[in-house]
């Protein structure tokens, strides 16, 4: 037996499952979708919003449209690292995706070039994602130096297939009235008011469809890396704290699932109260043959 082989080594930390490092790189693309899907059509969309600009002065405005996103992140990237150290690293993560969510659906029905724009900076705003993940990665690795370069590597990675996807879907789902005249679901269906009146709806709905599976994937998968003894309750409102006090109430140890039973007080009362000397002892056994 070689020294490597002495069976003194400790065996391997234990990672999180492969679904877990899945719904990150979901996430990562979802990410880089909402911040790059506009930039398609920062142009276009400043023309619908004031037809008599020429295009060179609809480039001023473009530019609002595409920098507000990352203006909003400057404002708030420290304040949601104070955050996650506070109330946890996954309860941050499925709050600020969530409010991602309607801040999609609101930006494919703004009719106005500051609703837009202020949309888009909140959408920043509310977007603690790439660091709080670079710590969900390190926290999870539990010092698996191989897991945690891998793993980083990998999900990080996909900003980069992310720049690819979102001009390529943005871009074929906005305008559809224009750019698809000879379909008739867009040109003469029950949607066609719709698509008329809100031309970037369908580009921000898939991002908010997108955001909206990454909240359910990862509030199914992920586990709170921060202890407990470490981090506070969020101050919600009692019907949504008690959902975030229960996302880990089902655990999942390899094939088989904890299920955590919630006994009422008045039963454990109930439960307390009765004394095991009130229970007649057991008759005794029949004499021998």
């Amino acid at each position: 037996m070689t020294d490597s082989e002495s069976p003194t080594d400790s065996p391997p930390p234990l990672t999180p499952p492969n679904s877990v490092v899945h719904a990150m790189i979901a996430l990562l693309l979802t990410q880089s979708y909402l911040l790059i899907s506009p930039f398609v059509y920062s142009g276009a969309i400043s023309l619908w919003f004031y037809p008599n600009l020429t295009k060179s002065e609809a480039g001023f405005y473009a530019g609002f449209v595409s920098s507000s996103f990352m203006f909003g992140r400057t404002f708030s990237s420290y304040y949601w690292g104070k955050q996650t150290d506070k109330y946890g690293r996954k309860s941050i993560l499925i709050l600020t995706l969530s409010i991602s969510v309607f801040l999609n659906l609101l930006l494919g029905i703004c009719t106005t070039f500051p609703a837009y724009v202020s949309s888009r900076f909140l959408l920043g705003f509310f977007n603690c994602v790439p660091s709080t993940l670079k710590t969900v990665i390190s926290e999870s690795a539990k010092g698996n130096k191989e897991w945690e370069q891998n793993t980083m590597g990998l999900v990080f990675g996909m900003w980069g297939a992310g720049f690819l996807i979102a001009p390529l879907v943005s871009g074929w789902l906005s305008d559809p009235i224009e750019q698809f005249p000879d379909v008739e679901f867009v040109q003469g269906s029950v949607f066609t008011p719709m698509f008329r009146k809100y031309p970037f709806l369908l580009p921000n709905l898939f991002g908010a469809l997108v955001t909206f599976l990454c909240v359910v994937w990862l509030y199914v998968s992920l586990e709170e890396t921060l202890p407990s003894s470490q981090r506070e309750d969020l101050p919600l409102p009692a019907c949504i704290l008690s959902r975030f006090k229960n996302i880990n109430r089902y655990k999942r140890v390899g094939s088989s699932i904890d299920l955590v039973v919630d006994v009422p007080e008045d039963d454990i009362e109930l439960s307390s109260m009765i004394s095991t000397s009130d229970v007649p002892p057991p008759p005794p056994p029949p004499p021998p043959p």
